[in-house]
């Protein structure tokens, strides 16, 4: 006697559950590539000038720090130019 058991299916039911399930992945796909995205809004100058200014102040904080720990302002300053 032995517990393993084994359940039959008929070989039907395994082909149409395995057409349904590439059909719903090939839909899925679909989907995705015709997928409406949303229009890329324009940047505002003012945002681009904010950005500049948060530059130099990572740069003036950078300057700051130089003696203090050499590490950091070496990272301060990488991130200012990024």
């Amino acid at each position: 006697m032995s517990i393993l058991h084994v359940p039959h299916y008929s070989q039907a039911d395994s082909h149409n559950s395995l057409l349904t399930n590439i059909a719903g992945a090939l839909r899925n796909v679909a989907y995705a590539l015709f997928a409406a995205q949303p229009a890329a809004k324009p940047v505002p100058a003012k945002a681009v000038a904010m950005k500049k200014a948060d530059r130099e102040g990572l740069f003036r904080l950078a300057r700051s720090y130089e003696d203090v720990s050499p590490n950091l302002a070496a990272e301060l300053r990488y991130f200012g130019r990024q």
